[in-house]
């Protein structure tokens, strides 16, 4: 239902009813409601991008480092292994571990072995065969690690033979 009668004489002279006032007004209101949803919208965005910005990294196979252009060596990144059977050294005295890791399990042919040093804790599965993934830089002659992870042998894998 609309309202015709006229608002305290200013609004009568104008010729202006209430439904017409309110349609004006309405927009004035979606409009910033557009500019505030915006905005926040922008907010966010520019939140979540500065906040993934430090902590992504490329995840890697040993080959695909070993093809990295030199510009990009010092870059963090992940790189996917398994150790080469017989490389790990552990100092007696505490220090940093040294391993090989390549792009393919035992018994197959290791191809671009990747010296890495590691002196962070090591994980208790951490043994030849196993496949891990490190995080750190390549220098361009070893891997600096700065986190080992060790993917779990499985326990439950399924009979071959019945």
């Amino acid at each position: 239902m609309q309202r015709t009668e006229p608002f305290a004489g200013t609004v009568e002279s104008q010729g202006t009813r209430w439904d017409e006032r309110d349609g004006v007004g309405h927009l004035f209101t979606r409009r910033k409601m557009w500019i505030g949803g915006l905005a926040v919208f922008a907010g966010v965005g520019y939140l979540v991008s500065t906040a993934l910005g430090g902590s992504t990294v490329y995840y890697l196979t040993v080959s695909e480092l070993r093809a990295l252009p030199e510009g990009r060596r010092g870059e963090p990144v992940r790189v996917a292994g398994h150790v080469a059977p017989g490389t790990i050294m552990r100092p007696s005295g505490g220090g940093p571990i040294r391993f090989t890791i390549t792009d393919q399990a035992a018994g197959a042919q290791h191809v671009s072995p990747l010296p890495v040093v590691y002196g962070g804790l090591v994980p208790d599965v951490f043994n030849d065969n196993i496949e891990v993934v490190v995080q750190g830089h390549y220098t361009g002659e070893q891997f600096e690690a700065t986190m080992l992870l060790a993917k779990c042998p499985s326990k439950f894998e399924a009979s071959t033979t019945q």
